[in-house]
């Protein structure tokens, strides 16, 4: 694991005895999530492609697949555990994907921050940390909101606009299989590809 200090951000991967340095610029793994999620893309392109963008070049690393793959996964969740889903409900609804909101992204940021991220330089685990930080003044969080809202215990004219609202800010199903699960489930299928 990276465990980051608060002071330093990692810029490498440590994959076995190696340091692999990495581009950790929030653009590029905004498109790593987008690839890691992105039913279309067959699972034995994803790590080619990820390193591709990430910057490692494949030809040269000995090391193992799934250790790459564990590394990457963890520079992707910002180093952080994953909380645990035990006693929550599972919603269907998708909160949010870059591809679909980035412009409710984009105007969150400037508004709540005063950042553009057309031209900001912020590493991934400063995106996420803003991201996460977003409150519902911003309309990017009263879309999220509005799509994961439980609609089933509403009566009458509230429940018919919430519903309205959900089926309204609903994101695309082109991908909703592989982003109803949660991050766990994407990397044990990952490494189980890797491991065929």
């Amino acid at each position: 694991m990276l465990r980051t200090s608060l002071v330093e951000l990692p810029t490498a991967l440590n994959v076995e005895d190696d340091s692999l340095p990495i581009a950790y610029d929030f653009r590029t793994w905004i498109k790593v999530d987008l690839i890691m999620k992105d039913h279309d893309i067959p699972d034995e392109a994803k790590l080619p492609l990820i390193c591709q963008y990430i910057g490692v070049d494949l030809f040269h690393f000995s090391g193992s697949a799934e250790d790459l793959w564990a590394s990457i996964f963890n520079f992707y969740i910002c180093d952080t555990p994953m909380k645990s889903s035990e006693g929550m409900t599972k919603s269907k609804d998708i909160a949010y994907r870059f591809d679909c909101d980035w412009w409710l992204i984009f105007a969150a940021f400037q508004q709540q921050y005063g950042i553009n991220l057309l031209t900001a330089k912020l590493h991934w685990f400063e995106f996420r940390a803003l991201l996460d930080g977003l409150t519902e003044t911003t309309e990017f969080i009263k879309v999220v909101q509005a799509r994961l809202r439980d609609t089933s215990k509403l009566k009458g004219e509230e429940r018919t606009q919430a519903e309205k609202l959900k089926r309204y800010w609903k994101v695309p199903d082109g991908n909703a299989e592989v982003e109803e699960r949660d991050p766990h489930e994407i990397e044990a299928e990952l490494l189980a590809r890797i491991k065929d």
